[in-house]
């Protein structure tokens, strides 16, 4: 899989729980076996392609998405989290909000 580069969205802005905003989102999408996609949300390439790769290793599909096909998919329900994986590991995930959501053209 092919590493995408950084999208700046002009389109939507993400917030966490507390209302903070959250820039340099790489997004992923996957199954994990609950038949529904979840958006995930990474602050470097590098922790978005470590997530993709264990995903799959584990027989899960999932893909890499622009900021637009995340935003499609907040947009339309899909559950969003943001990955924080300098913190402990039973707060690693908290749930990623839109903050302005607009319409795509």
């Amino acid at each position: 899989m092919q590493a995408q580069a950084h999208q700046p969205s002009n389109f939507a802005t993400y917030h966490d729980e507390f209302g903070n905003p959250v820039f340099d989102t790489f997004f992923i999408s996957a199954d994990l076996g609950e038949g529904e996609d979840h958006l995930f949300a990474f602050r470097t390439p590098n922790d978005r392609q470590r997530a993709v790769e264990a995903i799959q290793a584990k027989g899960m599909p999932c893909q890499v998405l622009s900021h637009q096909e995340a935003f499609l998919l907040a947009r339309g329900g899909a559950m969003a989290w943001l990955h924080h994986g300098d913190l402990p590991s039973e707060m690693v995930w908290s749930p990623l909000f839109l903050k302005f959501p607009a319409r795509v053209a």
